[in-house]
């Protein structure tokens, strides 16, 4: 990746360095996305007769695959254009198809551009990737309804729109890169707080023959409980497994209250001695809560509601934390002014355990 404009350092052979990494990266990515389309085009001209579901399978894997490299091929070109150093003696020579013999005829048509859409006769026309409402949908539904770009494109196909895949990532890429910087705004405003909350989701990964497990990490900024006035907001993180180093690298350079489970990849985070401070370890009561009340709500899930035994510790450690949770609602609404109903879930809880206590007794 390029760094930013902010970032980039100030020696000229530093930055010639860099310039021709970043552009030897995307003669790579280049020459894997032109294997997969190979692939790809040899894969659809083998399937003839009955389609094959685990040959389909692998086809919408593979495209998927090469969307993604398009996108992030994308995302590396519009960096290298808006931090572009004009190094002398050094020019790239772009890729180009080989071209025709120079005797075969030619003849050049040229159609004119349409001055209102034929579907429904508006003048206001724009080029690929200059209308934002066109980029924001494809945006939406590739990350927020999980629409990867071949299917929008066959979407589009129906519509009587040639939208291709490659086009497509390419104005994916180019956004990406266009909004980092709004990104870096939003990640330095939730890591600036006293206090934030972190946890991970597991998310499908196509690969291969079946899915794979991905992580997404979320850390949420929200003084509003604490009576603060800075604005809520959340920064989120994808890595393809759940190893420590992930939360280490996106916590690096934070110093304050973490509120997080009791995984054992924030233990380092904790730890006296770490640069540039520790990270002070704020557990979660619904975690700590959550085995107990296992315990002591075991009569409630017993068959033909059987007399059964609870464990009096865990039933008492439940009632003193629904009694916290309690004092909790009250002072948040006396804080917020919020209705009395507010929340619900302990009291409900509560209500469970004090079930589980009456029909354990014989």
């Amino acid at each position: 990746m390029v760094e930013s404009a902010d970032h980039l350092p100030e020696d000229t052979a530093v930055l010639k360095a860099a310039l021709i990494e970043t552009r030897a990266k995307l003669s790579g990515a280049e020459a894997l996305i032109e294997h997969l389309q190979l692939v790809i085009a040899k894969m659809k001209r083998e399937m003839f007769g009955p389609r094959s579901e685990r040959s389909q399978r692998l086809i919408d894997q593979l495209e998927l695959q090469l969307e993604e490299l398009t996108a992030a091929a994308g995302e590396d070109e519009t960096k290298a254009e808006t931090t572009r150093v004009h190094v002398q003696g050094f020019t790239r020579r772009q890729a180009t198809r080989r071209n025709f013999p120079a005797d075969l005829p030619r003849r050049r048509i040229v159609h004119p551009a349409p001055t209102s859409c034929p579907c429904c006769g508006g003048s206001k026309l724009s080029k690929i990737g200059e209308d934002p409402s066109l980029l924001a949908m494809m945006l939406v539904e590739k990350y927020a309804n999980h629409q990867p770009l071949n299917r929008q494109s066959e979407q589009y196909a129906g519509e009587g729109i040639e939208l291709s895949v490659s086009t497509m990532a390419d104005h994916v890429g180019a956004c990406a890169a266009t909004l980092r910087p709004l990104y870096e705004l939003i990640k330095a405003h939730v890591f600036a707080a006293q206090r934030i909350h972190g946890d991970d989701t597991t998310v499908p990964v196509l690969a291969k023959v079946k899915t794979r497990t991905g992580r997404i990490w979320t850390y949420v900024r929200d003084d509003r409980p604490f009576g603060g006035h800075a604005p809520p907001a959340a920064v989120f993180f994808y890595s393809p497994d759940r190893a420590r180093i992930h939360p280490e690298q996106h916590l690096a350079g934070y110093c304050g209250i973490l509120q997080a489970d009791a995984y054992a990849g924030f233990n380092m985070l904790y730890e006296p001695d770490r640069k540039p401070g520790p990270i002070t370890e704020a557990g979660c009561w619904a975690h700590a809560r959550r085995k107990l009340f296992a315990l002591a709500d075991t009569a409630s899930q017993a068959r033909n509601q059987k007399p059964t035994t609870i464990s009096p510790i865990a039933f008492q450690a439940v009632q003193k934390f629904d009694a916290i949770f309690v004092l909790h609602a009250q002072a948040h609404r006396r804080l917020h002014a919020l209705p009395r109903g507010w929340p619900h879930l302990p009291e409900q809880q509560c209500g469970r355990a004090r079930a589980a206590r009456d029909c354990s007794r014989p």
